[in-house]
């Protein structure tokens, strides 16, 4: 469940990091997509994304979908991307982001794609990341380990809270701590 979660968070992470919803300037329409690539799968969940009075964004889940893709196991073995794995996850998150398009009615504009952290620093991220924009003609967003705290704890806490505070997550890939020493 957690991961389900963190998955959103790392969605309307990317949706606040690309400008496209803030809570002055919602999204327009108001459901968006994010798909999110981990070592063991990609995650596709759909949000709904609404201001609250406190200047925050209230996130609401309204489909979730996992594909498991092969990333893990050559990283595991190699410690780096392999071509055929890339090839076969661009090929899943094409499908995925098509999903989206056809059945789920989500313009191609509030599509958003990212790198889980658990790849951050991966030999071959960047050439997953061309081979996926390539696909989907979509931007591809890295994540690292503090900047998916970072997303998911502004998700939760009003802006006030986060000021001079230290956070962790402890995530199935890395785990990261903000403010970042």
């Amino acid at each position: 469940m957690r991961q389900f979660y963190q998955a959103a968070f790392a969605v309307a992470g990317v949706m606040l990091l690309s400008g496209s919803v803030s809570a002055a300037n919602p999204v327009k329409p108001n459901q968006a997509v994010g798909i999110e690539i981990g070592h063991r799968g990609c995650r596709m969940v759909m949000i709904t994304v609404e201001p609250t009075p406190w200047k925050q964004l209230d996130l609401r889940v309204h489909y979730e979908k996992t594909v498991t893709i092969p990333l893990g196991t050559s990283l595991a073995e190699t410690g780096k991307l392999h071509e055929t794995d890339i090839s076969k996850t661009a090929t899943e998150v094409k499908r995925l982001f098509e999903m989206a398009c056809s059945e789920l009615s989500i313009p191609t504009h509030n599509i958003h794609i990212a790198t889980a952290a658990s790849l951050d620093g991966a030999t071959g991220l960047n050439d997953l990341c061309k081979a996926i924009t390539e696909k989907t003609n979509r931007p591809v967003t890295n994540f690292t380990a503090a900047r998916e705290v970072l997303y998911g704890m502004r998700q939760i806490m009003p802006a006030d809270y986060m000021k001079g505070a230290w956070y962790a997550d402890l995530g199935s890939g890395k785990c990261g701590v903000l403010p970042e020493s």
